[in-house]
C-alpha cells in the first residue's frame, strides 16, 4: 500500500506595537491564535472529508509545504504532493495532540488504515496568514 504522509504547518501571530497596552496585545494575540486554530481545523476537516480540492483550498495560493524531504510551492504542487492521500487505501487521521507553541499551531497525527494498521506519528507546524495556511512543515 503506497501513500505519502505530508501533513504539517505553523500559525501566524500578528505583531503588536509596543504602544499597545498589555491587555489589548493579549486580545490581539488571542484573536490571531483563534483564527489560526480555525484555519488548521478547516484543514483537518477537509482532509477527513476525502475531498482533495477542498483540502488544497485551505492553503494560500503561494503556500509552501515541506514534508518527507520534499517541498511543494503553490496549490498545484501541493495537490500533486497530497494526491495519494486521497486515493484508494489512503489513511485516515487521528489527532493525538494539538496546540499553540511560539505562535505556531502544531498537530501530532497518527495515520490509520482500513485494516486497523496505524502509522504513528507525524508532527506538523502551521503558519496561517489571512485565514489560509501559508506554510506547513512536517517532521
Amino acid at each position: 500500500m503506497q501513500f505519502r504522509i505530508a501533513l504539517a504547518a505553523a500559525a501566524f501571530v500578528a505583531a503588536v506595537p509596543a504602544a499597545v497596552s498589555a491587555p489589548m496585545a493579549m486580545a490581539q494575540e488571542n484573536a490571531a491564535d483563534a483564527a489560526s486554530i480555525r484555519a488548521v481545523q478547516a484543514h483537518v476537516d477537509a482532509y477527513r472529508s476525502g475531498n482533495l480540492d477542498r483540502f488544497v483550498a485551505t492553503f494560500a495560493p503561494d503556500a509552501v509545504v515541506t514534508a518527507n524531504g520534499m517541498t511543494a510551492v503553490g496549490r498545484a504542487q501541493i495537490k500533486q504532493m497530497y494526491a495519494l492521500n486521497f486515493g484508494p487505501g489512503a489513511p485516515g487521521i487521528r489527532i493525538d495532540d494539538s496546540g499553540m507553541s511560539g505562535g505556531n499551531v502544531y498537530l501530532s497525527v497518527a495515520y490509520t488504515f482500513a485494516d486497523g494498521t496505524e502509522v504513528c506519528c507525524s508532527y506538523s507546524e502551521y503558519q496561517v496568514k489571512g485565514g489560509k495556511i501559508a506554510s506547513l512543515t512536517a517532521y
